[in-house]
């Protein structure tokens, strides 16, 4: 095969394609399936959120506290077939309620606490890269977010029948 310059980028291009597929064979599962990890679009995001908004809207919370409010969340989350994580450790921003890792979307659920200190809650965890959007479940007429923080977009999803 004559060296031309197109066989030599083509050559640069396959060594490349070596070196990375070597490294995905010695890396650990976990770190490959990471950075396999598809990403979303954004409308199929925007769409998802609203879908997601629609059915916490309309779940019966009235009275409860944050743990059955999450319980009934799971509930909806199970019943329509949707993959979840609860409870979800997020490093030093610490432990969002619920993911659903599919769709790169975070759930938190407030009944208590000052829109500042829930701001800043948020912010912890859009700030982390791992969401392409935040939902807050509330009980809270105040707790009203901004439409996005550290460029994430977060929604406010308000359960105004579920009061203390």
């Amino acid at each position: 095969m004559a060296e031309t310059p197109d066989n030599q980028l083509m050559l640069g291009h396959m060594t490349n394609a070596l070196k990375v597929a070597r490294q995905l064979a010695n890396a650990e599962p976990a770190s490959v399936s990471s950075r396999l990890r598809l990403v979303p679009s954004t409308e199929a995001v925007v769409a998802f959120l609203a879908e997601l908004t629609t059915v916490l809207s309309r779940l019966p919370c009235s009275g409860a506290h944050e743990k059955q409010v999450q319980n009934i969340i799971e509930n909806a989350l199970k019943a329509k077939g949707w993959d979840y994580a609860r409870e979800v450790i997020i490093g030093d921003a610490g432990r969002i309620d619920f993911e659903i890792p599919s769709m790169r979307v975070g759930i938190e659920i407030k009944v208590t606490g000052g829109l500042s200190e829930v701001t800043e809650q948020m912010s912890r965890y859009a700030d982390t890269g791992r969401f392409a959007a935040l939902l807050l479940v509330t009980t809270r007429q105040r707790h009203r977010m901004p439409a996005t923080l550290c460029g994430v977009p977060i929604r406010t999803c308000h359960l105004w029948g579920a009061v203390l």
